[in-house]
């Protein structure tokens, strides 16, 4: 940045000289918008309550739509709800989102809450995944490797170890071992 760049050809001969998948930008002063995360077709788990992360670029935040201490604002949009007003740079929390597909749309907007003229947005689609219940261990092991399930029938604890946080589980329709190497199960079990 700031310095020159050369390209020199020696054609001499009449050789022809190709320049391949080079693009010339101009650093520009307009606002851009950009979601970070999550990426494009993405799936979430729904264990984790999701989260927009984004740039923001020549555009400053105001800290409220009558405060006038910047260029504007961002308004969000979870599918086709209305857009929420958002005053900050720090990542979106969407609570209480639904499994299944999902678009989220950011815009800027002056203070005046106008889209800009430019019209600066970005939009990401994601999937949360649901948490399908199921009766029995059986039914469990039948089920998609990556999926998320729920166990709702009390099942017996056979044994249980501190090496990688070890438990064995049963019922009458089969049995599981739980590697539990990051300690994520902290109840003590009988």
């Amino acid at each position: 940045i700031g310095g020159d760049v050369v390209i020199k050809f020696d054609n001499a001969n009449g050789a022809q000289v190709t320049i391949d998948d080079v693009i010339w930008t101009a650093i520009g002063s307009n606002p851009t918008l950009t979601i970070t995360s999550p990426t494009d077709g993405s799936e979430l788990s729904p264990l984790e309550t999701p989260t927009i992360e984004f740039n923001v670029d020549n555009f400053d935040i105001s800290t409220n739509a009558t405060a006038g201490d910047g260029d504007g604002y961002i308004q969000y949009q979870v599918d086709q709800d209305p857009f929420v007003n958002y005053f900050s740079t720090d990542p979106i929390v969407l609570n209480n989102l639904n499994a299944g597909s999902h678009d989220v749309t950011l815009q800027l907007v002056d203070n005046n809450g106008n889209v800009l003229s430019s019209g600066v947005s970005s939009t990401v689609n994601f999937t949360v995944n649901e948490i399908v219940d199921v009766n029995n261990i059986g039914a469990l092991r039948a089920g998609d490797e990556g999926a998320y399930y729920n166990l709702t029938q009390e099942v017996i604890l056979t044994y249980q170890q501190n090496f990688r946080g070890q438990k064995y589980i049963q019922d009458a329709t089969g049995a599981i071992l739980i590697d539990d190497d990051n300690g994520i199960l902290t109840e003590n079990y009988d």
